[in-house]
């Protein structure tokens, strides 16, 4: 039986990485969101300006989801944007009291029916413009800590 260098299978392993880590929507794609999906988020924190959005959907019982969703009102207050959370939750009333314990004031919507799923990034952080159009922020957000 002949033997591989140790090398040789590093780099397929690698390769397999990169083809699977590219393949799995990683990418920073050029999207545009809908414009019902739009308005619909925009009723969740109506405002007469006309700024850009940056909408955190997230698991509402998750800790760590819950701290982040702090530091996105935070840092979206620092960059001109208005922050809009959209939360999952099994336990709405917990969500809430978590929230204001951790002195969360922006817009937040607890999700039902499904309505965002599959229209916006789940567990990702995504600035939306006046033209629709939509970008993954979550390296902007982990970048910035």
């Amino acid at each position: 039986m002949r033997k591989f260098p140790s090398q040789l299978i590093l780099l397929i392993f690698w390769s397999l990485a990169c083809a699977c880590r590219n393949g799995s929507g990683q990418q920073n794609k050029t999207e545009n969101i809908s414009g019902d999906i739009y308005r619909k988020i925009l009723k969740i924190c109506p405002s007469e300006n006309q700024e850009e959005l940056l909408v955190y959907y997230f698991d509402g019982d998750c800790s760590m989801c819950l701290a982040k969703a702090s530091y996105v009102e935070k840092y979206a207050q620092t960059h001109h944007l208005r922050p809009i959370l959209i939360a999952k939750t099994l336990n709405p009333t917990g969500f809430r009291l978590n929230l204001s314990k951790l002195n969360v004031r922006a817009c937040v919507r607890v999700e039902e029916n499904r309505e965002f799923e599959n229209k916006v990034d789940f567990m990702k952080v995504t600035k939306i413009s006046t033209d629709l159009h939509v970008e993954n922020f979550d390296k902007e957000i982990e970048g910035d800590k």
